[in-house]
């Protein structure tokens, strides 16, 4: 049976593709030639080998497995150790907290990065997708109703689920945004490093957001109001000056005057 779970990928694939680099063994590494068939490297030699039938693998990528999923070529049974109801009461009860293997101080960001890695509520909700085809892949099928593995694996992912959504948006995503409100380049960085990749783009949000609002309060309403002198300056500068209040009365009344004699002479022809 083949499924996918996080590993420590070697520091030298982090530069690849997140989906290539996400779910990788230490020892071996899936490679897709042109020609579409499958490889497998070792990382002591090169040697290529080939796989083979029935052959087990603890580790692929979870795009692999998304394909061979469709294709009917695996099966999900359980889902992987840091997804499973342990690691998922550890989040439910403090996910905003930090962790006491990291030597954390209190109160700050639990490392979602050590167990879980950097990409850790994409992969989940990537699984939960596909424990939801499998579902309704066999749904209608006599021996379904009677799999207590799905039943269970179907709950399983269910929970995963509520903590994914409760984990990204609740007290950890508060603390995330309260911190992006004042902390300066240095913390910014210190803090950063702890977040996951989703994680770190709604925190550099709120820092962006941050610095236009300071930038609004410190300069006011100046920079619009600039803007507009601008264009003033350079509308008098390119020749299309206004006329005068006094030029205007005056073309009013020479308005004025030239149709009264031309109604005038109209009176005359009749």
């Amino acid at each position: 049976m083949i499924y996918s779970q996080r590993t420590n990928a070697s520091r030298s694939r982090q530069n690849s593709n997140f989906w290539n680099c996400l779910f990788l063994n230490e020892d071996v590494l899936y490679d897709t030639p042109r020609d579409g068939s499958g490889d497998v490297s070792s990382d002591d030699d090169g040697d290529r080998l080939s796989l083979p039938e029935n052959t087990t693998l603890d580790s692929m990528p979870l795009w692999a497995i998304r394909q061979w999923f469709l294709l009917s070529f695996v099966s999900i049974p359980f889902l992987p150790r840091h997804f499973r109801r342990k690691f998922r009461e550890r989040l439910d009860a403090a996910a905003a907290l930090s962790s006491i293997e990291s030597g954390g101080g209190r109160g700050e960001i639990f490392d979602l990065r050590v167990k879980g890695g950097r990409y850790y509520y994409s992969a989940g909700v990537d699984l939960v997708n596909l424990v939801r085809s499998q579902e309704l892949a066999m749904r209608g099928r006599a021996e379904a109703a009677r799999d207590n593995d799905l039943v269970h694996l179907r709950k399983e992912a269910a929970a995963l689920k509520r903590t994914i959504l409760q984990t990204y948006s609740g007290e950890r995503l508060r603390r995330i945004l309260d911190r992006s409100l004042g902390c300066n380049q240095q913390d910014t960085e210190a803090f950063a490093v702890r977040l996951t990749e989703d994680e770190k783009a709604v925190f550099f949000e709120g820092l962006s957001a941050t610095g236009a609002y300071r930038r609004w309060k410190n300069n006011g309403m100046r920079p619009i109001l600039n803007v507009f002198r601008r264009r003033d300056v350079s509308t008098t500068s390119a020749g299309d000056e206004r006329p005068s209040e006094a030029e205007a009365e005056a073309a009013d009344r020479g308005g004025a005057t030239s149709e009264k004699e031309l109604g005038s002479k109209r009176q005359k022809l009749i």
